[in-house]
């Protein structure tokens, strides 16, 4: 997401509409932890993290939640998500993706957009055999 979004975040005068980079430079050092996504053509590929509250409707035992990933090479380098999803969901996500693209023959490829893969899967779904 754009380091301007703005997006609704816990202020000292209530929720404001403040943006994901004015949040992100609000993090003190101790939110920030140091995390492996996993091995890279070129090895582990390891990022500092940290997230921050923002201010949604609550859901019981879920949040919604300022994913933010620094590089380690330029620290200045951030990327912006917004979370919302019990602890452990994402790889549950991601064995769903990599299922879904061994199912239609993309598993060696590197596919950028996860509607390819989608699409893809629903077409042979719904295709009779011939």
């Amino acid at each position: 997401m754009a380091t301007n979004e703005p997006l609704w975040a816990p202020t000292a005068r209530g929720p404001q509409r403040v943006a994901a980079a004015t949040i992100a430079a609000a993090l003190t050092p101790a939110t920030w932890a140091r995390l492996s996504v996993g091995e890279g053509s070129k090895g582990p590929r390891v990022y500092d993290r940290a997230r921050a509250r923002l201010a949604r409707r609550p859901t019981p035992g879920r949040a919604h939640r300022l994913l933010v990933r620094r590089s380690l090479a330029d620290p200045t380098d951030l990327a912006y998500y917004v979370v919302f999803a019990p602890a452990g969901t994402r790889w549950a996500v991601e064995e769903g993706f990599a299922i879904a693209k061994g199912a239609v023959g993309l598993d060696h490829y590197a596919v950028r957009r996860w509607e390819a893969g989608i699409c893809i899967a629903r077409w042979r779904s719904w295709r009779k055999p011939s």
